[in-house]
């Protein structure tokens, strides 16, 4: 301890001070000095070296929700956060797929200043089994409709708790929800495609459904060529004339020979690359899906 007394005479009246700046972590000197007075000159005590140790770091973390099996660690799950700046390092690490169980959750807190010392920190999760086996669609009310049509899916293991019905990787809005039944209602922006119902991770098969005016290339004969090759593009939409619409082969515009709703002739143009084969209707505002692929020989020879 510093005997701030005897920095005057034994009876006399005086005061001592300290430095008044912060203390940081490690080895600090300090020393009390007495300002004098009428009667004492003024003086110090010798320097006293007092180690200062960090202070710990308080780290947050409350213990995450349930998860099923096979959902990734991800922000939700990993979001540690402390009372001064500094970096996380967790572990399992984002991305992890756990094992089902009862599983500890660590972070490792770095904190920016030496004042601090390194903290760590852990909570429990809980990873719950699969018990429901995927979703299966077995039909649907229709198989086609604009936007806003209501549709019934009807199947098998849709689960209690409602979730997702996707068009063709939009998403529906749900309008009632039962293990066997859903009904729902074709998004805006929905595309002819697949219809998927979500369960949880688990994936329903996909069933085709068509959204009237969609342009939707379905196939090409041939499917590889060269340039100045004569190509027929299958599928729906593409309106009655080609008017101002336009095809392209990986980007490169092509000529078109006939043009129909549901076919389309054209040549591959020089220049072109391996890539899809796109129709584009004006008229309807339409791109076509960019999924069907010409292959560019590197040989105009046929045999």
């Amino acid at each position: 301890m510093l005997r701030l007394d005897r920095l005057r005479p034994q009876g006399r009246a005086g005061i001592a001070t300290l430095p008044t700046s912060t203390l940081v972590a490690g080895a600090d000197t300090i020393a009390a000095v007495y300002a004098g007075d009428v009667n004492d000159s003024k003086s110090s005590s010798p320097s006293l070296i007092q180690v200062v140790h960090p202070a710990m770091p308080a780290i947050t973390w409350a213990p995450p929700s349930a998860i099923l099996y096979g959902t990734a660690l991800s922000a939700t799950q990993l979001d540690a956060t402390a009372n001064v700046s500094g970096t996380y390092v967790y572990s399992p690490p984002l991305g992890t797929v756990l094992p089902v169980g009862l599983q500890d959750l660590w972070v490792t807190f770095t904190p920016a200043s030496t004042n601090y010392s390194i903290a760590k920190a852990a909570v429990p999760l809980t990873v719950n089994q699969v018990d429901q086996a995927a979703p299966t669609i077995t039909t649907m009310s229709t198989f086609s409709g604009a936007v806003g049509t209501q549709v019934t899916i009807t199947g098998v293991n849709f689960g209690s708790t409602p979730d997702t019905v996707i068009f063709n990787g939009t998403t529906a809005t749900i309008k009632s929800w039962r293990g066997t039944s859903i009904v729902t209602v074709v998004p805006a922006g929905a595309t002819t495609g697949n219809v998927v119902v979500m369960a949880g991770v688990l994936a329903s098969n996909g069933v085709a459904f068509t959204v009237p005016g969609t342009t939707l290339v379905t196939s090409l004969t041939p499917t590889s060529g060269y340039a100045g090759l004569v190509v027929n593009i299958s599928g729906s939409g593409f309106g009655a004339a080609e008017g101002q619409s336009t095809v392209t082969f990986n980007g490169a515009l092509a000529g078109v020979l006939n043009w129909s709703d549901t076919s389309i002739t054209a040549v591959v143009p020089g220049g072109a690359t391996t890539g899809p084969v796109v129709v584009k209707v004006v008229t309807l505002g339409q791109t076509s899906n960019s999924n069907v692929i010409f292959t560019i020989s590197t040989s105009s020879c046929t045999y």
